[in-house]
């Protein structure tokens, strides 16, 4: 098996040669016929309408290219179809990450600052979510979203979606996947509070292969923790739906604690109606212990 997919790696094209073959716009066209086709098919003849080319030799050429590594010969050799690095192409073109320049004006949102209780603001600039405070102008989440999915979204619902997506990447780097390029990624937890908006400790993730280091607060690692699902779910509420700005443990330093600095841990209080919930974590970020403790515990 490993030599197979050694094989494999050896044929593929170099970075450089994929953006070779990409770089003229008739090649661009021609996935995009691909892709308006059903079944993501069509013959030659309809590609030539699509791309609207009467030179057979020239549309051949450009077809020729992309062959064998963006498009294939469909199963009864009837035409063309994309494969999946053709589709990855025309998603991002529809991602917008390297065509758009999006930007919306900060707005309010329901949530506070957890340093001087200011109501937070939200806005999107160049491909980026943030949530900071106008006032004291800390900065207190920020996550990568497609500019081309803006359009459907309107102001206080792209927030939302926002925190969602951020979400969903975090949980894949959890899960030792990286949601950039799919390798795979260490976790560590980390001390020093320019490291990450201020927070004393965080959870740093890292990928091996494309260097994307996503960064967790405590509060936000242990979001997805069946202990902290649990502890929501039995008094009525769905911490999935609960945007991170809202939860005061993923921002607030007073719900964190160092409990070792050689080896480095740490521990985070999750209250929610008349319980708090401890839990520990390890050296990666990961929960070892829970156990419920009084409310008094909360240095608020």
């Amino acid at each position: 098996m490993g030599s197979s997919i050694e094989n494999e790696r050896n044929d593929r094209l170099t970075p450089q040669s994929a953006f070779q073959l990409l770089g003229h716009e008739i090649r661009i066209e021609i996935l995009w016929a691909l892709w308006t086709a059903p079944d993501h098919t069509a013959t030659f003849s309809t590609l030539r309408e699509e791309v609207r080319i009467d030179d057979n030799g020239r549309l051949n050429y450009h077809r020729d290219q992309l062959t064998g590594h963006f498009i294939e010969p469909a199963a009864d050799n009837e035409g063309y179809t994309l494969q999946q690095a053709g589709l990855n192409v025309i998603r991002a073109i529809h991602a917008g990450t390297f065509t758009d320049r999006s930007k919306l004006e900060s707005e309010s949102i329901d949530g506070t600052c957890p340093d001087c209780r200011s109501q937070l603001r939200f806005r999107y600039v160049d491909g980026m979510t943030n949530v900071f405070c106008p006032d004291c102008e800390q900065l207190w989440d920020e996550y990568a979203f497609p500019p081309g999915g803006l359009p459907n979204w309107d102001e206080t619902d792209l927030a939302v979606a926002g925190d969602v997506w951020g979400r969903h990447e975090l949980s894949l780097a959890q899960q030792g996947m990286c949601p950039a390029c799919g390798s795979q990624m260490s976790a560590a937890l980390v001390s020093g509070s320019d490291e990450y908006f201020g927070h004393p400790l965080h959870v740093r993730y890292e990928c091996n292969r494309c260097e994307f280091h996503p960064r967790a607060s405590l509060g936000e690692a242990v979001l997805g923790h069946p202990a902290v699902v649990s502890l929501f779910h039995d008094h009525g509420t769905d911490i999935r739906s609960v945007p991170r700005w809202q939860l005061s443990f993923c921002f607030d330093d007073d719900y964190i604690e160092v409990t070792s600095q050689n080896p480095l841990r740490g521990r985070v209080f999750v209250p929610c109606g008349d319980e708090v919930l401890d839990l520990s974590l390890d050296t990666t970020g990961e929960v070892v212990k829970t156990r419920y403790v009084p409310t008094d515990r909360i240095n608020h």
